[in-house]
């Protein structure tokens, strides 16, 4: 099952990859961008089309790579394709609604609290 526990940041890709890549091909789509997946990287590829995901994902035990194929359609969000690759960090809420087909666009994202120091 994946572990969502384990991912530290869930990365967008905003370049276009093969999708006839699997584990490995992925993992070095991945490293060449600066990206590490056993480090707790969780990235996601969209196909050219919009109509699928796949999810590159490390755990303790191996590599997890999950498709899901929309069944209507394309996804709603716009998404920026760039030559170079680079990446969108996205929060677990963002990740949700990516998964679920929605429209979604960030404008501003409230600070994460910190507590002042206690001492």
């Amino acid at each position: 099952m994946l572990n969502l526990i384990l991912v530290k940041r869930v990365l967008l890709a905003q370049w276009t990859v093969d999708f006839r890549k699997g584990h490995l091909g992925l993992l070095g789509e991945c490293r060449n961008a600066g990206f590490e997946p056993w480090s707790g990287d969780c990235m996601l590829f969209i196909s050219k089309n919009k109509l699928s995901v796949k999810i590159l994902f490390a755990d303790p035990t191996g590599l997890w790579v999950a498709n899901k194929q929309f069944a209507k359609g394309a996804l709603a969000t716009e998404f920026k394709i760039l030559q170079r690759p680079e990446a969108q960090v996205l929060s677990f809420s963002e990740l949700a609604m990516l998964l679920d087909g929605n429209r979604f666009i960030v404008t501003k994202r409230k600070q994460t609290w910190q507590p002042k120091n206690l001492t």
